[in-house]
């Protein structure tokens, strides 16, 4: 379920699309870390507010743009964030279906909204390009 701000607070509603319903694997900290958060919560939530309902999105972001304006950095809101993953993880590597699996959307998806390339892949590219030709000239 995903949710949504509106004037009564916030509801649940079903994912957009089949991908948005996925099983991640997760690194073993960061699963120790949200298993202790929800483990007496008492809610079907993972982040609640005091009242164990779950977040209002805006809120969420407001925070998020205190803690980051406090520590010095550039305020970047969730959904900015998905932007700044998928773009790491495509230059450091990881295929195009990885990332988009990981996002839950369709390469061309990924491919549209949420990946840049940045000056460090040109050049790499380039010099790829001209090491290919280099390789392939005759005598």
């Amino acid at each position: 379920m995903s949710s949504k701000t509106s004037a009564a607070g916030v509801r649940d509603k079903p994912p957009k699309s089949h991908n948005c319903t996925r099983t991640l694997p997760l690194d073993p900290i960061t699963l120790k870390a949200l298993s202790e958060m929800n483990a007496g919560a008492g809610s079907a939530y993972v982040f609640t507010g005091r009242t164990g309902q779950p977040l209002r999105p805006d809120n969420v972001t407001s925070r998020f743009n205190q803690l980051a304006r406090a520590a010095g950095v550039r305020p970047l809101g969730p959904h900015q964030i998905r932007h700044l993953l998928a773009s790491n993880l495509l230059d450091t590597g990881y295929g195009i279906h990885e990332v988009a699996e990981r996002l839950g959307h369709d390469p061309g998806t990924l491919m549209r909204y949420y990946t840049r390339v940045n000056a460090d892949r040109r050049r790499q590219a380039s010099d790829h390009i001209a090491d290919l030709l280099a390789s392939h000239e005759g005598p």
